[in-house]
């Protein structure tokens, strides 16, 4: 198993990773023989093309070309992007908590919020939306009765099939209701 790591310098992405001195050995790592999906080799050609001015959205696009990467080339290889190992598919629980945290790990570390999560940003309509239901639960969950929670729920799972639309196959997503809800159980976890 080797190490790689995904950057974007000039026109390579790709760099081997020496293991023992945890720095990019000298020269990039040609990947491109090793991809035989011509769709994504036009999508990194693409990137490589492109300028972004938006910070966030050149990160997304990377790491999204990473995940890609990851999956088809580097499938028993570690790759790093940034401080991040990236994974085949990305594990999220989703539920609410205080201060815009929505978006859990396997490990109980909060991974997003209605911003959106890790590297992936939502539409400008879902973080609204997000928004909106992230306040009310802050704003009303210690008054709420079994009926709002009801609706507050299913609200929540709606809005998680949103996220997994935008985010596709790239997470597997749960929808869990809030430990303030009085009907929590931790076996009712919904798949979406």
């Amino acid at each position: 198993m080797a190490i790689f790591r995904f950057e974007r310098i000039g026109k390579n992405i790709i760099w081997e990773i020496d293991d023992k001195k945890n720095r990019i050995v000298s020269k990039p790592f040609d990947y491109r023989n090793k991809i035989t999906d011509k769709t994504l080799l036009k999508e990194i050609d693409e990137y490589l093309d492109s300028y972004c001015d938006d910070e966030d959205e050149g990160e997304e696009v990377s790491f999204r070309i990473a995940t890609k990467l990851k999956r088809r080339v580097f499938t028993n290889d570690i790759l790093m992007f940034e401080d991040v190992e990236v994974q085949d598919v990305y594990k999220i629980l989703m539920y609410s908590d205080y201060a815009d945290a929505v978006f859990w790990d396997d490990e109980g570390s909060c991974v997003g919020g209605t911003y959106g999560l890790h590297y992936f940003t939502f539409s400008i309509q879902l973080k609204e939306e997000l928004d909106e239901w992230q306040n009310s639960f802050e704003a009303h969950c210690t008054t709420w009765d079994a009926e709002n929670w009801h609706k507050y729920n299913a609200r929540g799972i709606e809005l998680a099939s949103k996220v997994k639309n935008e985010l596709g196959d790239l997470v597997e997503l749960e929808y869990d209701k809030p430990y303030e809800d009085p009907s929590f159980k931790k076996s009712e976890r919904i798949k979406i």
